[in-house]
């Protein structure tokens, strides 16, 4: 069980950055999370739990949330590999 512990832990990082990137391109994009649920037909606190990192998602999911905030995934590892973006 500890050997499983590591290897989530090894991603955090990456995950974190994800996020930063997608709550990024959310407030580039000028939409509330209020917004961006109804485009994906889901609720708020669910936009929420995933900007937060309660909630990881799924690349089918992530796909679908970048192409609601008009963006790509080559835009996302863009935007994660230039973590000083996210402090402008």
């Amino acid at each position: 069980m500890k050997q499983k512990a590591l290897r989530v832990e090894k991603y955090e990082e990456n995950y974190k950055s994800m996020r930063q990137a997608l709550t990024y391109l959310r407030k580039r994009a000028k939409i509330s999370q209020v917004v961006l649920a109804e485009r994906l037909k889901t609720e708020q606190s669910h936009i929420s739990r995933i900007e937060k990192g309660v909630r990881r998602v799924d690349f089918v999911e992530l796909l679908m949330y970048l192409k609601s905030l008009d963006s790509n995934i080559d835009e996302m590892i863009e935007l994660m590999d230039s973590p000083k973006t996210f402090t402008k």
